[in-house]
């Protein structure tokens, strides 16, 4: 029997701070409750052997030796699991999210009360509602405590939605005023 550290990758990303092959895995399937399904990790390898193959095809891998699958195929891979996570979980189960969620296409990963408020054009309850059943069904990971509560959007969705690494704007300003005050 051949070992997940034989036919994997050590690493996806290159690191000493960056997660090991498998670890990195479930990081990109877990939703905002930090539950990574079954079926979105095996969605994951799945595609990762069809990416593999693809590039094997193509004549595009450049497999090291005594591993069977590069980290280029995991990279390529992710976005197809957020893809499908989106659309068929997310948006299937849950339609009223749709355009909530369509509306943070291109934003930032980590949002605030009043990022959301600004880019929903609602006002602080129906945004306070939004933000709860969205934590809810997984798609907000609620962070830090609760007067500088920030909302953070987990690895699964973040290629489905073009989303980009980092604060939304105001938000740091916002958490600056906060610390000034404190000291």
């Amino acid at each position: 029997m051949i070992s997940f550290d034989r036919a994997f990758p050590k690493q996806v990303d290159a690191g000493e701070k960056k997660p090991k092959t498998f670890d990195w895995a479930l990081s990109r399937t877990e939703d905002g409750k930090k539950v990574a399904a079954p079926r979105e990790l095996i969605h994951l390898f799945t595609v990762v052997r069809n990416r593999q193959l693809d590039r094997i095809d193509t004549g595009q891998a450049a497999i090291p030796e005594n591993i069977y699958f590069e980290a280029q195929s995991f990279r390529e891979a992710h976005p197809e699991v957020s893809e499908t996570r989106l659309q068929k979980t997310i948006y299937a189960e849950y339609p009223w999210s749709k355009d909530w969620l369509e509306a943070l296409r291109g934003q930032r990963t980590s949002q605030s009360l009043t990022s959301l408020e600004s880019i929903w054009g609602t006002s602080r309850s129906d945004t306070e509602e939004r933000i709860r059943r969205l934590v809810d069904i997984g798609f907000f990971e609620p962070r830090g405590p609760v007067t500088e509560r920030t909302y953070w959007v987990p690895f699964l969705y973040r290629p489905a939605l073009e989303l980009v690494q980092g604060t939304a704007e105001g938000q740091r300003e916002l958490t600056a005023v906060v610390v000034e005050t404190d000291e």
